[in-house]
């Protein structure tokens, strides 16, 4: 799966990713637009967290000519499709 998306955190994750494998192979300049694309390239069972697993995702970082300026992983740990904590909505009273 690739997600091609605006940078932010958000997109993949709301957990502290831990970032692995940090490369800078091109140069960004002031006035750069850069554009993200993201892919899932391993999922694993939590060996701990029976309701959790860990995604290893790669992102890359391209300025408005397609020249790489970043390339990294990062690994995250998410519930599991029914599985997180169930939240209930706020009672709003007027």
């Amino acid at each position: 799966m690739v997600v091609s998306t605006r940078i932010s955190a958000s997109a993949i994750s709301t957990n502290t990713p831990y970032w692995d494998e940090v490369r800078l192979p091109a140069p960004v300049f002031e006035g750069d637009t850069i554009y993200a694309q993201s892919a899932v390239v391993a999922l694993r069972e939590s060996k701990s967290r029976p309701a959790q697993g860990l995604v290893t995702v790669k992102t890359s970082g391209f300025n408005q000519d397609g020249v790489v300026v970043i390339e990294f992983q990062r690994t995250i740990l998410v519930y599991k499709r029914g599985q997180g904590p169930v939240r209930t909505r706020p009672v709003v009273r007027g």
